[in-house]
């Protein structure tokens, strides 16, 4: 009885690993089979895009999904990861809030790097913004804080990414002014009064040139300010 057992033991444990490598199909899955996908099925199902809203998105930080020390903004629900800005790129952010803080009066606030709340799904990041008053607010400016958006673009990728992205968002939204200070052409691209996803009036400016602000007309600046 004893030999009998033992037999039994056996076959039973060598039928349990061969079963055990058996490669498994759909059909032959043990239950249950929750939370399992096939190849098959995955190339079947239709894949759906997550988007985050601006809490999800702050939530990601401290829960160490995305870093401290890099450069993300929301745009359309979507995390965009930014490349670390260059050393021309960086020298111009500081260059541009310097010359704001000399000329700075009541009425306007310059602010770096500033996160624009545009709506539960966006919120890009100017390099430097002009914001109507001097808030002490906790919260984000919004489009109607904002007199003036500046983007600095160093190659002709970041050239791309905001004319193409970035512009269209601020106008949906109705920042007055956005300007795109292209470091390596030299050109300063001003585009003002919004409407229907673009701005009705674009300019270029080039060395030499001055312009000023919509919103602050008594403030002149020579484009070779921004650029040096």
């Amino acid at each position: 009885m004893t030999g009998n057992a033992t037999a039994q033991s056996s076959v039973f444990t060598e039928a349990t690993l061969a079963d055990s490598y058996r490669p498994y199909t759909p059909d032959t899955w043990p239950e249950p089979r929750s939370g399992i996908a096939f190849f098959d099925e995955l190339m079947a199902a239709q894949l759906k895009r997550r988007k985050f809203t601006v809490e999800e998105y702050y939530r990601m930080v401290p829960a160490c999904i995305l870093g401290e020390d890099t450069l993300e903004e929301l745009i359309e629900g979507d995390v965009m990861v930014r490349a670390m800005n260059t050393g021309p790129h960086s020298s111009a952010i500081s260059r541009l809030f310097r010359l704001f803080i000399s000329k700075h009066k009541s009425g306007f606030s310059p602010n770096v790097q500033c996160p624009i709340r545009l709506d539960d799904y966006n919120e890009p990041v100017a390099d430097v913004a002009l914001l109507a008053t001097d808030s002490d607010s906790d919260e984000h400016p919004g489009p109607r804080d904002v007199l003036l958006a500046i983007e600095i673009a160093d190659n002709p990728a970041e050239v791309e990414y905001d004319q193409q992205t970035k512009l269209p968002l601020y106008a949906r939204y109705g920042v007055p002014e956005l300007w795109l200070v292209k470091l390596q052409a030299g050109i300063v691209e001003v585009h003002r009064n919004p409407a229907d996803g673009g701005y009705r009036e674009v300019a270029l400016f080039g060395r030499g040139d001055s312009l000023t602000i919509q919103a602050l007309p008594n403030i002149r600046l020579v484009v070779d300010e921004l650029l040096q």
